[in-house]
């Protein structure tokens, strides 16, 4: 299990550089920096995709999932939010040295 939270935190971390560099390429053309939401580069991405998405959580699964959770997430900024997912997973899947081990598994 720790070799999927370690690829997780490693996609994650290529994420976080991804869109950092985003913006960084952004604030040279543009003369003022900003961190892109992730909802703004998921929209420049597939913007069907992100209507779907939001189709099928009101409509079929529960609308407060919509409206309180994965809004408020894509108003955050895309690079820390990925860099804190990397972190997490990256954490996750380091190596335990020595004992302290917890239920003794």
């Amino acid at each position: 299990m720790r070799l999927v939270w370690r690829v997780l935190g490693w996609i994650f971390a290529a994420a976080a550089l991804v869109l950092l560099l985003g913006d960084v390429i952004a604030w040279r053309q543009m003369g003022s920096f900003a961190l892109r939401s992730l909802g703004l580069v998921w929209r420049n991405l597939d913007v069907a995709s992100l209507n779907g998405l939001q189709v099928v959580l009101e409509r079929y699964l529960w609308p407060p999932l919509w409206s309180d959770l994965v809004f408020p997430l894509l108003l955050l900024p895309g690079a820390p939010l990925a860099a804190l997912l990397a972190l997490v997973f990256l954490l996750l899947g380091r190596r335990r040295r020595g004992g302290g081990r917890l239920f003794g598994r």
